[in-house]
């Protein structure tokens, strides 16, 4: 093909990869990904040569990616130049917005603060979203953002703040900064905080890596933890009790396919001698009550009480471990320690109005008859309590009165030697003591530790599963 014979049109037409082309008409091409939008258009400019414009679009940002102007004259430049725009456009699935929330009393001066970044980062084309709301509003929306900005005006909110909402970075807006309202200096003070929480979050070790010794099995152990918005996916593979992959999915929606992915991924490369998967619900006979919701389906096709043991044996034909995600933490704290041998452990989730209690007497993990230990939900609806509970799930009174009075039922009958809590909204035992206080003398209310890591808990109570599977069978 000679430079004066190259027809780019038909070339552009010929070109195959992981997007679709459509042509609107002769001179209006869209290439498109699910993440961004590519346009090819050809102008006619009288005495001189066609004009050919390349242009990609974010879908998440809506801003422009990629913009430029030439003349097709040389057919390898206009091949080079195209192949850039293609790559551009298939980057945008690995494009991150960083979503910041900030607040003050009552959202307005911050919203004019919010609004004034986000015009700018359009401006200068940065991936940062920033939205402003009042302080009664920061627990219901802080599970959608990475980073949490205080106003000066409620820098008094800061301690509450970073107690109860975890796994963010929160800061206080200088005061120099927010006085002036100096957006370019916030979005630098952000960006450079945000490298040292990322940098921190990477050197931060899990609570599991130490493993037992004579630890004999490779298993796989899949953890769902749910809470309101998301759902994150832990699996890991112990292999002789070394951990030898660990990793994370979340996912907006907590699908039976989901798990199915990583274990049928997984076999292609490894053997097992036994899977563990632990999910939220009551487990009996193998069959799961857990119904579903506008955030999961663990049921496949079927209705409720799905057999999901006889569904794992078909599909995977090794032995298949299935408990409940609370019990799997229980019996995983249990084995981190030797200080206690009776335990309440507490499974309060983030945007849930009613939790779970895994429970260890004697060292043993109690699951009941039916399977329904620790369910709070057949009880909680008949306690009394001392104000009407508000429906907001990030009502802190309302949580405060339901881990209480859960805390209490399990005391009352089991009176176990520690209570192990995992609650967003509650990280100080302190606070639960005193509401304890309420109906029992201080001398009778057993220690109450917080933990923030519960799949690290559950992935080890699974694997503790696993060898007691294989000692037994074995």
């Amino acid at each position: 093909m000679t430079e004066t014979s190259f027809n780019f049109r038909n070339w552009i037409e010929e070109q195959k990869g992981p997007y679709t082309l459509s042509q609107i008409d002769q001179d209006h091409y869209i290439t498109e990904t699910p993440y961004g939008l590519g346009e090819i258009n050809f102008y006619h400019i009288e005495s001189t040569e066609e004009i050919v414009e390349l242009r990609i679009t974010c879908k998440k940002t809506n801003s422009t990616k990629f913009f430029l102007h030439f003349q097709p004259v040389d057919a390898t430049h206009s091949k080079e130049l195209y192949n850039e725009m293609i790559s551009s456009l298939l980057a945008l699935k690995d494009v991150h917005i960083t979503k910041v929330l900030l607040f003050c009393t009552a959202g307005m001066t911050t919203s004019f603060f919010a609004e004034k970044m986000n015009d700018l980062c359009k401006m200068t084309d940065l991936d940062y979203e920033f939205r402003a709301v009042s302080v009664n509003e920061v627990y219901a929306n802080a599970k959608d953002y990475e980073v949490i900005l205080i106003a000066p005006q409620v820098a008094y909110e800061e301690k509450n703040i970073r107690k109860r909402i975890l796994d963010k970075l929160i800061l206080r807006i200088p005061t120099s900064i927010f006085a002036t309202y100096d957006a370019n200096a916030c979005i630098e003070y952000v960006k450079e905080n945000l490298e040292k929480y990322h940098h921190k979050k990477k050197e931060k070790k899990s609570c599991c890596t130490c493993c037992k010794e004579n630890q004999k099995g490779k298993f796989l152990v899949i953890a769902t933890a749910p809470s309101e918005g998301e759902t994150r996916i832990k699996y890991r593979i112990y292999d002789h009790g070394e951990i030898t992959l660990d990793r994370m999915v979340i996912k907006k929606y907590l699908d039976l396919a989901d798990i199915d992915d990583i274990i049928h991924v997984l076999l292609l490369e490894h053997t097992f001698d036994a899977i563990s998967i632990a999910v939220p619900g009551v487990l009996q006979d193998g069959k799961l009550d857990l119904p579903r919701t506008s955030g999961s389906n663990l049921q496949g096709t079927a209705t409720n009480l799905f057999d999901l043991k006889k569904y794992y044996k078909k599909i995977t034909h090794i032995p298949v471990i299935l408990e409940n995600n609370a019990n799997c933490a229980a019996l995983g704290w249990y084995s981190a320690q030797s200080q206690y041998q009776n335990i309440c452990f507490m499974s309060q989730p983030n945007g849930w109005m009613i939790g779970g209690q895994g429970i260890v007497v004697n060292g043993k993990l109690v699951r009941g008859c039916h399977g329904i230990a620790g369910e709070l939900k057949y009880i909680l609806n008949e306690f009394h309590m001392e104000n009407p509970l508000n429906l907001n799930p990030y009502h802190l009174d309302t949580i405060k009165q339901i881990v209480t009075k859960s805390i209490l039922a399990n005391i009352s009958i089991l009176d176990p030697e520690v209570i192990v809590l995992r609650c967003e909204m509650l990280p100080d035992p302190e606070e639960i003591r005193e509401e304890l206080k309420q109906y029992l003398p201080d001398y009778r209310i057993p220690p109450i530790v917080h933990i923030d890591d519960f799949n690290d808990y559950v992935l080890l109570g699974q694997q503790d599963l696993c060898i007691e599977y294989v000692k037994r069978e074995g």
